[in-house]
């Protein structure tokens, strides 16, 4: 009986090898690595069905566009790291109730127009957990734009006449607006008018995230003058509908429960 060395490389025929290269030249590369792999491997995929083997093509191609988009979309987010839910979860912060982290997972807040505020003191997982809200949001296809509360500040006041109405446009076009740390520092009136206008105009047509050491119920403290436009602000930003996650215990800083994540 004649024997098959299986450890030896096979070698692609001709028309496999024009096969592979044109799916590469139409940068179908899910396409292209599936057709090699089925190809060098045929005693795997020899008692397979035409339509399963098309389907595997169709399915490596469909895993490496959602890859690209998901790292276009991750790059213009400017998010400062990759935390994933599943790494929450596995360490739960204390005040993390398990229906809360579903809802994040579920990101159905974002189409509904519904604001997160993620409050707790220093180190506890509040970033974090904003982190990893907003990375499962990039996995579901939405567009994310990163802020710390200092860095937009410093933006807001660059930014005058058509500049601001053009940043006020992009994020008007986000889905998802998160802001870390906000209450650092008392908010001036100029601020607070930009901040109303950007809130303004994103109103119910995506969610904010917001990271704070303050409660919900105390966050206009953070605002210099009280009168019609903090109002104004704080009831598109803070309403009783929107949702506040209240996480509570030490900090994780220097600890193993600290989720540092990967740039």
């Amino acid at each position: 009986m004649e024997s098959f060395n299986t450890d030896a490389p096979v070698v692609l025929l001709n028309e496999q090898s024009e096969l592979i290269a044109m799916a590469k030249d139409l940068k179908l590369d899910g396409i292209a690595a599936e057709l090699e792999d089925q190809m060098s491997n045929p005693v795997i995929f020899n008692g397979m069905k035409f339509e399963e083997r098309i389907k595997k093509c169709l399915e490596s191609q469909k895993a490496v566009e959602l890859s690209k988009t998901f790292e276009k979309l991750y790059r213009k987010s400017k998010l400062p790291r990759k935390i994933y839910l599943s790494q929450i979860a596995s360490s739960m912060p204390k005040g993390l109730l398990p229906e809360k982290l579903a809802l994040l997972a579920e990101t159905n807040y974002i189409k509904q127009g519904v604001n997160i505020v993620i409050t707790g003191a220093t180190g506890v997982g509040k970033s974090a957990l904003s982190i990893a809200a907003a990375i499962e949001a990039i996995r579901k296809g939405y567009t994310v734009r990163y802020f710390r509360m200092m860095e937009l500040i410093s933006i807001l006041n660059a930014k005058v006449d058509d500049s601001f109405i053009r940043f006020r446009e992009l994020l008007h076009r986000t889905d998802v607006l998160l802001i870390d740390d906000f209450g650092g520092c008392m908010l001036e009136d100029d601020i607070v008018a930009k901040l109303n206008e950007i809130v303004d105009a994103r109103y119910n047509e995506g969610a904010t995230i917001i990271t704070t050491q303050l409660r919900m119920s105390n966050m206009k403290e953070v605002i210099k003058t009280q009168g019609p436009i903090c109002d104004a602000f704080c009831n598109r930003l803070f309403r009783n509908s929107d949702i506040e996650i209240r996480l509570t215990g030490a900090s994780w800083r220097g600890r193993p429960e600290e989720i540092r994540g990967a740039k």
